[in-house]
């Protein structure tokens, strides 16, 4: 399949109004997987029977051209993997964009964004100081470094309701939930939460630090 007809396929699910948040991601999913990555070397060329006209058949830069005693040169075979990467890298940030906006608004329940305090749903878990300090830390124009592939598997595997009905937390909220995790089971009663550590680890480059990884496991809603 090219790649302007799976990109198709995919806004065609995005756009559905019976599909919720999670059955569309899973849908684009199930498309990408069964279509890339296409393969860009050593691609033999199809020559058997089609209904593509003479003409076509005979057109050296069809890229599904069907060879009766026409030679493709591998120049040509390079091109068109070279051009169908290209296609193939802007309708992945195309979509990441989407399912970044469709997730958080799942989480939100709307577009904009609310606070760590709402969005964990328990505001005696803390101190109003310490939720707003939380609340200072994070960032969420950091979802924006999470690409196609960090966006879907990390929703789909830890941030799905556990009722299939969309998603539980943004990712920067669920980010920060699970650093809690971490910082919690290193608390020490005399000084309390160690709001330094949260912050440093939240400031971690890595979208998902080796620290918190146990914490998603814990955290994660459904299998």
């Amino acid at each position: 399949m090219e790649i302007a007809e799976i990109h198709q396929e995919c806004k065609n699910i995005l756009s559905s109004d019976s599909l919720n948040s999670l059955q569309k991601l899973k849908g684009i999913d199930a498309i990408v997987k069964e279509n890339l990555p296409a393969p860009r070397n050593n691609h033999s060329i199809d020559s058997s029977p089609s209904e593509y006209s003479a003409d076509d058949k005979a057109d050296p830069t069809n890229p599904k051209i069907q060879t009766y005693g026409v030679t493709v040169s591998k120049n040509l075979e390079e091109e068109y993997w070279a051009k169908r990467l290209e296609d193939e890298n802007v309708m992945l940030t195309e979509l990441a964009n989407e399912i970044r906006e469709m997730v958080r608004e799942s989480a939100w329940n709307g577009k904009e964004p609310i606070s760590f305090k709402e969005a964990i749903g328990e505001p005696d878990l803390l101190s109003d100081s310490e939720w707003e300090l939380l609340e200072s830390f994070i960032d969420h124009d950091r979802d924006y470094n999470w690409n196609y592939i960090n966006l879907v598997q990390f929703n789909l595997k830890y941030n799905k309701k556990s009722d299939e009905s969309g998603f539980w937390l943004s990712p920067q909220h669920f980010r920060m939930l699970a650093i809690l995790d971490m910082a919690s089971s290193e608390l020490e009663e005399s000084r309390g939460l160690d709001m330094d550590l949260v912050k440093s680890t939240y400031n971690n480059k890595n979208q998902i630090p080796q620290s918190i990884r146990p914490s998603l496991k814990t955290l994660r809603h459904s299998e």
